[in-house]
């Protein structure tokens, strides 16, 4: 059955209440009750909703919803990087990476570079990757003593809430965070990934914030004359991959007493076709964990 989509809100033909109908039910429903699809995790069921939202005010206007897409980067008061709320000083880039809240961050490796944030609220925390390649940034609030944190690790670590702070009174505030000139001597680099941030405590990004999606798409690939093909991963326009999640043959390419069926593998964008019939065409499903860009 073919769908019709308006932003978030999705409707089956079969249903005879127009999309304005939908909207105009919704706000009454937040009108009616204050508290409507405030917990986490809330979906709006009752109002077709085709995924998981969380709304950050008593009110449906924070889903900013425009050319069939939701250009809100807010949700339940998590606030991306590129949000017009952070402002920036420096020689900062913003990079397209999947794993990241709304598959961004603006990230800087050099010393004294700094950003800052304008918020009202008694609390804020800092989401920002934390790596090998990583240095050391100073964070304050309304010029207060600034503090110290190391974000280097050993590993990549995304979605990471590294820095915290409660108790600041109603605000207004503006948050400083400047890239110090000293590093972990283990740390191969300066970098700052910055993500996002929050003024709702919590310990990490949840998976309706990011947005994820899963994708599935065949294609037909020719193994050579070692039985091998090698083929990049495609992905829906305006989404960026964040991992593959697997490959399989079709049913029709393969069979339980077939020994020429190549065998499956995938690593960073590339899938692998091997050991298998030569000069021969396989389908193969691949399916995606994407991110919207």
């Amino acid at each position: 059955m073919s769908v019709e989509t308006w932003g978030l809100l999705s409707k089956s033909q079969i249903d005879n209440e127009t999309i304005e109908e939908a909207i105009a039910r919704l706000i009454q429903a937040h009108e009616d009750d204050p508290n409507a699809h405030v917990e986490t995790g809330e979906s709006l069921e009752s109002h077709k909703a085709s995924v998981i939202i969380d709304h950050a005010v008593n009110s449906i206007v924070e889903d900013i919803i425009k050319d069939a897409e939701v250009t809100s980067i807010k949700m339940r008061n998590v606030i991306d990087d590129r949000d017009g709320s952070v402002a920036y000083t420096g020689s900062w880039a913003e990079q397209t990476v999947g794993v990241n809240f709304f598959a961004t961050r603006n990230i800087s490796n050099t010393p004294t570079d700094y950003f800052e944030i304008t918020f009202d609220g008694d609390y804020i925390g800092l989401f920002i990757e934390t790596a090998a390649s990583c240095g050391k940034v100073d964070i304050s609030v309304d010029a207060g003593a600034p503090d110290t944190i190391d974000l280097f690790t050993s590993y990549a670590q995304a979605r990471k809430l590294v820095w915290s702070t409660s108790g600041l009174g109603a605000g207004p505030h503006t948050l400083k965070c400047e890239i110090r000139a000293d590093k972990n001597a283990s740390a191969t680099d300066y970098n700052c990934p910055f993500d996002a941030y929050t003024t709702d405590p919590g310990e990490a990004l949840k998976l309706q914030h990011m947005g994820l999606e899963l994708y599935a798409y065949s294609t037909a690939q020719l193994t050579d004359a070692n039985g091998y093909k090698k083929f990049t991963i495609s992905t829906p326009a305006g989404y960026s991959v964040v991992q593959i999640v697997g490959m399989r043959l079709s049913e029709a390419d393969m069979g339980d007493a077939d020994t020429t069926d190549p065998k499956l593998a995938w690593r960073g964008t590339n899938c692998y076709l091997y050991n298998g019939k030569i000069n021969t065409t396989f389908v193969t499903t691949v399916t995606l964990l994407i991110s919207k860009n």
